[in-house]
Order: C-alpha cells, then sequence, then structure tokens
C-alpha cells in the first residue's frame, strides 16, 4: 500500500489465521468453500487476506461451491498436476521439443490457461529441483527471459 508519504508492506498471513478468516467470512456470507480449497486459495495469492477475499467473491459470483479447481480458475493459474506433467516431460530427456509444444498446446491452450502463466509456474519448478545443474538452470532462466520478452514485445 502506498500513501503520499510511506509505503507499506504487509506480511503474509499465516496460513492457519488466513484459513479461519476466510472460513468465518464463508459461514457469514453463506458461500460453500472447503479448507482446501481456502488453504489453496491463500497460497495461491501469497498470503495477501484482501486478494483472497475479493477472488473468493469473484469465485462465489460464478459458481456455487469453491473448490481447488475453481480457485486455479478464478485466479488464472494453469493446475499444478498440468505444470507438473509439463515439467515431468521437460525432465525427461526423451521428449521432443515438438512433443514438448504439444502437450503444453493439449494441456495449457485448449483449457484456455494463459502459456505465459504456465512458463511463470514452471520456473520456481526449475529454481527448486536439485536434480537441475546451475548451468541448466542459468540456461531455463536465459530461455523464460527470452520468452517473457518475446510475449511483452520486446526484442
Amino acid at each position: 500500500m502506498t500513501s503520499r508519504c510511506a509505503k507499506f508492506r504487509f506480511k503474509p498471513v499465516p496460513a492457519d489465521e488466513g484459513v479461519a478468516r476466510l472460513s468465518a467470512i464463508c459461514a457469514a456470507e453463506g458461500v460453500d468453500a472447503d479448507r482446501a480449497a481456502l488453504t489453496h486459495l491463500l497460497s495461491r495469492v501469497g498470503g495477501d487476506l484482501r486478494q483472497a477475499i475479493n477472488m473468493l467473491q469473484s469465485a462465489s459470483y460464478v459458481y456455487r461451491r469453491v473448490d481447488v479447481g475453481v480457485v486455479d480458475e478464478v485466479s488464472g493459474m494453469v493446475p499444478d498436476d498440468v505444470v507438473a506433467g509439463i515439467w515431468a516431460a521437460c525432465k525427461s530427456g526423451t521428449a521432443t521439443p515438438a512433443a514438448i509444444l504439444r502437450l503444453a498446446r493439449e494441456t495449457v491452450e485448449r483449457p484456455s490457461h494463459s502459456p505465459f502463466q504456465c512458463l511463470a509456474q514452471l520456473v520456481p519448478l526449475a529454481v527448486a529441483d536439485p536434480s537441475i545443474t546451475d548451468p541448466q538452470r542459468a540456461r531455463i532462466m536465459e530461455l523464460a527471459g527470452l520468452i517473457d520478452a518475446r510475449v511483452n514485445g520486446s526484442k
């Protein structure tokens, strides 16, 4: 949050406290959402309670029941199992680039997920994967940067 003179940076809300608050809001507003969906929602927004409330409100306008799939859809995130499948194909060493692109088209573009969002979710997997060497990680970051530049119209 920014005022005229100062910037305020709020820490993420602890998951248990955030889920409790979201559960209370759901009860008060008559929204049907389970604990797993609320936990997933908080993780998708990085613990930002205000953003979680807004997203929950948007989801409740469209769906009778808010579950993990609804959270992914409303948030614009590619489901974790889809991203994991693409990552596994990339790491296999046996899949051709054409096969990986075909998989990405079938699992990302056809259900109308953003390819850029998929890339944004793949990058942390590459960074955290202990089987990836530093030179491989650097190459992945370089390629991700090139893709980002092309998607955003830079050269």
